[in-house]
């Protein structure tokens, strides 16, 4: 509580013996957080001044009270020696906790500089190795593009091969087609070459059958004998050129057929090869790609820890210069506990040649700093135990 007074190791002893009455020494160490042997010190002293009693039980010391707590307070204002016996005694027991802090914030600092000094010597190398992984990254992804880029390029050659293929299925097919309308126009060609004859032989039978009618048709039906003969001769002319053309195109076209056949064959077997390896090429570039994705989402995040861990040791260098920079303060504040406690012990071994009335006052103002230290110290131990915590979770 605010309000509560600072009390010295002995007055805190006093007072937990009031309150709780007969005490073994070890709980007493525990309670006032020191020593046992610093405990049997205080327990003799008191123990001269009739204000406690020292007994022994199974090898164990006990103390007890022999006045109220009242009553020992009174005593200790007005003993004089009692008091600068027990001021004495407090403040030696502060020097030891005060050095012993010391030796304990040396080590620490010992620890921590040599810990900063490995951190520091590594600092070049952590950010080279941070710009190495940053190439590293770009690297994988010019790569992976790469391979990305591949398996587009396939992907756009077997759609063309499939249009390609789809043409050439059609040409083959108007070939096929052109054969037929040759077909068409050499039947015609025959059509008409038999229509002629049988026109001619109509009018030769027309002849005969009416060559015993009357004479005076006979001139007629001779005279559109010859016409029909002659166009029935032309129809024929006609015709078997037709069919010498027919016959002149076939020739020539029919090996131009079976080539373009043939080649339209060959070539729709190499686009189907050709396809067939394409879709093979791209089966196995989906398959690397696959694994590409696999792999480079496995490299990105060793890179991403790699990184991370890299960016950790620089952020624990950091947190060294902090606690260095704390245990200077520790060391500062310790080093001012101990000149003071010095001072006054010193003042303590000349405090006879003053008068009774400053003697007095002297020992007071002694035991009132005593006890500010004695806070001092603990706050001070506090702080080294955190530091110390901080220091072991970074060096583990």
């Amino acid at each position: 509580m605010a309000n509560e007074p600072i009390l010295t190791g002995i007055d805190a002893l006093m007072k937990y013996l009031s309150e709780h009455g007969e005490t073994d020494s070890l709980s007493l160490a525990a309670e006032t957080k020191v020593s046992e042997k610093v405990i049997e010190d205080w327990a003799k002293i008191l123990e001269n001044a009739k204000l406690v009693k020292i007994t022994y039980k199974m090898g164990k010391m006990y103390l007890s009270p022999t006045s109220s707590d009242k009553g020992a307070a009174e005593e200790l204002k007005e003993n004089f020696e009692m008091k600068k016996e027990i001021t004495a005694s407090d403040l030696s027991s502060q020097s030891a906790s005060v050095k012993k802090l010391g030796e304990r914030i040396d080590v620490l600092s010992k620890t921590a500089e040599a810990a900063y000094k490995n951190f520091k010597s590594n600092a070049a190398p952590i950010k080279k190795s941070i710009a190495s992984i940053d190439k590293i990254e770009d690297e994988v992804a010019k790569r992976y593009n790469s391979v990305k880029e591949g398996k587009a390029y396939i992907e756009r050659t077997l759609k063309e091969a499939d249009a390609d293929l789809a043409k050439l299925k059609a040409d083959q097919e108007s070939i096929k087609n052109f054969n037929l309308d040759l077909e068409k126009v050499k039947s015609t060609a025959e059509d008409l070459r038999s229509k002629a004859s049988s026109a001619q032989q109509e009018v030769r039978s027309a002849i005969e059958k009416f060559n015993s009618d009357a004479n005076a048709q006979r001139e007629n039906l001779l005279r559109l004998e010859k016409e029909i003969s002659a166009k029935s001769e032309e129809m024929k002319r006609m015709a078997d050129g037709m069919e010498h053309q027919i016959a002149d195109y076939k020739n020539k076209s029919e090996p131009l057929v079976a080539n373009a056949l043939s080649a339209t064959s060959k070539a729709e077997k190499a686009k189907s090869n050709m396809l067939s390896e394409i879709s093979k090429q791209a089966d196995e570039i989906n398959k690397i790609v696959s694994t590409a994705d696999a792999e480079v989402a496995k490299v990105n995040n060793i890179l991403s820890n790699s990184k991370a861990s890299l960016t950790q040791a620089a952020a624990t260098q950091k947190k060294l210069e902090e606690i260095m920079e704390r245990l200077a303060g520790a060391e500062k504040k310790n080093n001012a506990i101990a000149e003071e406690i010095s001072m006054m012990m010193q003042q303590l071994r000349t405090i006879e040649k003053l008068s009774p009335p400053e003697k007095s006052k002297k020992i007071e103002e002694i035991r009132n700093t005593s006890r500010a230290n004695s806070k001092k110290i603990d706050e001070a131990s506090s702080e080294t135990a955190s530091i110390d915590s901080d220091l072991g979770a970074i060096v583990k």
